[in-house]
């Protein structure tokens, strides 16, 4: 029985799409855009906005108020 030599596997680096680089301001937008509307209509008590008001914070490195 002969014994293999296992190589290294590095880790896959992460791909990012050139197009969702160039659509993130876009959809960064949108998505604030949502963020303002639900609250204007009162519904900013969901749970998910907390994950999207996060998102925006460290997507354009301000704090959360």
């Amino acid at each position: 029985m002969t014994a293999r030599n296992k190589k290294s596997h590095k880790p896959a680096s992460p791909r990012i799409s050139k197009r969702l680089i160039a659509a993130a301001p876009h959809l960064l937008g949108a998505c604030y855009s949502i963020l303002t509307t639900l609250e204007e209509m009162e519904l900013g008590d969901i749970g998910a906005l907390d994950d999207v008001r996060d998102a925006i914070a460290r997507a354009t490195k301000k704090s959360v108020t």
